[in-house]
């Protein structure tokens, strides 16, 4: 661009040297080129690199959606919020390892001593995950048939020791703070009179778990009263609002 602006002036000054004015216009404008290139780059990079966030995000989504489909399945009942103590009878461990935190999905499985729970947890700074939230599973872990007891060591049964159980995170990056209308449960009517209560089209009672509004953060789910059919709703973009166990 200098080269370009230097050989236009030399046709109109062929035996003249350049001013210090003639430099510096010629300076400012290269300099207001480079910084222009530069601008766009940045952007682009930035843009790419949201591009790539989202598709990390959706492809954790996806997983996640996945794993926790395959343990609903294996599941005999999906439990609600009926009664907090009852949830504390069924998982004692996990309040006392976990205090303060709010199920959001809880499994009942055959063989497993206490309730499988699914919760969301705040991240803290320390941590290598990514904030403000993230979805967590308390419950043993799987062995290699894929089952929560050991085919060949039965011994080595953690289905069994819920105090050995571990909580694992599933997905970060969750938004804590939802808009209003993204706290009810899909293709349900609204039961104005009990929070968190719903109503479907063949007249099914609908429970959102958590049942009060204010404690929704991020992950929620509603289970059909039969407690066997779970609907999966998130905040994070793309949606994924999925029935299970049809």
């Amino acid at each position: 661009m200098l080269k370009i602006y230097l050989k236009l002036l030399q046709k109109y000054r062929p035996s003249a040297g350049w001013t210090l004015a003639e430099l510096m216009i010629a300076a400012s404008m290269t300099l207001m080129v480079v910084m222009a290139s530069g601008f766009g780059l940045i952007m682009i990079l930035k843009e790419n690199k949201v591009a790539n966030a989202t598709g990390e995000m959706q492809y954790d989504l996806n997983r996640a959606a996945e794993f926790i489909n395959e343990e609903i399945r294996s599941a005999k009942t999906i439990e609600y919020e009926g009664d907090i103590n009852k949830l504390k009878d069924y998982a004692p461990t996990f309040f006392k390892k976990y205090p303060g935190k709010t199920p959001i999905l809880v499994l009942k499985i055959d063989g497993i001593y206490e309730r499988v729970v699914y919760y969301v947890d705040e991240i803290d700074e320390d941590q290598p995950w990514h904030g403000p939230g993230e979805i967590k599973r308390f419950g043993p872990l799987f062995f290699q048939d894929g089952g929560h007891i050991d085919p060949d060591d039965q011994s080595n049964d953690k289905g069994r020791k819920p105090d050995e159980w571990t909580s694992l995170t599933l997905v970060d990056k969750m938004v804590l703070d939802l808009d209003e209308e993204r706290k009810d449960c899909r293709n349900l009517t609204r039961d104005d009179t009990n929070e968190g209560e719903y109503t479907d089209s063949e007249g099914n009672r609908w429970y959102r778990f958590p049942r009060k509004t204010e404690e929704v953060k991020g992950f929620f789910t509603c289970v059909r009263g039969d407690k066997q059919l779970v609907q999966l709703g998130e905040s994070n973009p793309p949606d994924f609002y999925r029935n299970f166990r049809d």
